[in-house]
């Protein structure tokens, strides 16, 4: 399965208004179905949440985390993961526990899909 970074402002804005909202304590799930054959992903981590290296380093948990279950995952989806206050000191394991909640909520694992 493909994936593609989204990188178009109006693909953010899309997922902003229009996608799908799930949550935790560490981090916000958008999701758009798009009918195509593969997964964008973007990611939003703010600067209120820490320097360049902080923020480098969520974004390597989070695309690792994803990484790991993107083989079970549906395609035809475009996902933003928005990384919340208090994610910077959270393990490896956290942020992977914390994607696969949003994940299994958002029914986006194949086995789950009506």
């Amino acid at each position: 399965m493909l994936r593609e970074n989204l990188k178009r402002r109006q693909e953010f804005t899309d997922l902003y208004q229009r996608g799908y909202r799930y949550s935790n304590a560490l981090l916000v799930l958008r999701v758009i179905r798009t009918g195509e054959d593969k997964q964008g992903l973007g990611l939003a981590v703010s600067k209120k949440i820490g320097g360049a290296v902080v923020r480098n380093r969520i974004k390597r948990l989070l695309r690792e985390s994803i990484r790991q279950e993107s083989e079970e995952l549906v395609s035809g989806v475009n996902l933003l993961f928005i990384a919340r206050k208090g994610i910077e000191t959270a393990t490896y394991k956290d942020v992977q526990a914390a994607v696969k909640e949003l994940f299994k909520r958002a029914r986006l694992y194949k086995a789950t899909v009506d």
